[in-house]
């Protein structure tokens, strides 16, 4: 599955990978993704949910 919505990835998924441009950024639970809301889902500085 593919999204960029986090919530929707959560309810969903019991794995999580983030990808910045074409690149494995971090693999894991939702709830470590959670922790981390605080900081850009978008590494690479574009407009949008990465």
């Amino acid at each position: 599955m593919t999204t960029h919505v986090m919530e929707e990835a959560e309810e969903l998924c019991t794995d999580i990978a983030l990808m910045s441009q074409g690149r494995l950024i971090q693999m894991g639970l939702p709830a470590i993704f959670s922790k981390r809301s605080t900081h850009s889902a978008n590494p690479g500085g574009a407009g949008g949910r990465a």
